[in-house]
């Protein structure tokens, strides 16, 4: 079993501030998460499965290969987790080109909606199935860190995360027509 949670499971140190892996990620174009206080229930349910812990030195690594099973529980981030995924940086989930882009990636993976279709979903159910398939990836061996280990560290799916997420073509160019004046 593996499960992967993409909220912070944890507050910055000292209480101030944003974690490293939330400025990492947000250094790449992606703004961080907020805390939630059901996440925090949600980890107490979880106390016994330990947390997923790098075995290595710096900010971000590659995630080794059967690391699931001596940590079984990971922090993801759902739209970084898209980025990586893609590539790229992409337009926000409540943005209709931005679930068509996350839904197409779900499809072009191969993720089955066995209780219907998942453009019968909420966005909160897409980035949970973007997660299960973050979790896969955790799982085979092709995730990465980043983070402090000493902290928080959040797992994205592919062997590398780029420095920045593109952000071209995030939205495609669409003409705005200038509205005549409103007059009495």
């Amino acid at each position: 079993m593996v499960v992967a949670v993409g909220a912070p499971l944890s507050a910055p140190r000292g209480g101030t501030g944003e974690r490293a892996c939330d400025e990492a990620v947000a250094r790449r174009g992606v703004p961080p998460r907020p805390g939630h206080p059901e996440v925090g229930r949600l980890r107490d349910l979880l106390q016994e499965l330990p947390l997923f812990a790098p075995r290595a030195e710096g900010q971000e690594g590659g995630v080794g290969e059967g690391s699931y099973q001596d940590f079984p529980l990971f922090e993801t981030h759902p739209d970084a987790l898209f980025c990586a995924l893609q590539g790229r940086r992409l337009p926000a989930g409540r943005h209709p080109l931005g679930m068509q882009l996350r839904i197409g990636e779900l499809e072009d993976d191969h993720v089955l909606d066995e209780g219907g279709d998942l453009w019968h979903r909420r966005a909160e159910e897409v980035d949970a199935a973007g997660c299960a398939l973050g979790a896969h990836r955790y799982a085979v061996g092709h995730a990465s860190w980043l983070g402090d280990p000493d902290e928080a560290v959040l797992v994205l799916p592919g062997s590398s995360i780029p420095e920045e997420f593109p952000r071209e073509g995030v939205l495609p160019p669409v003409e705005r027509l200038q509205l005549p004046p409103v007059t009495d």
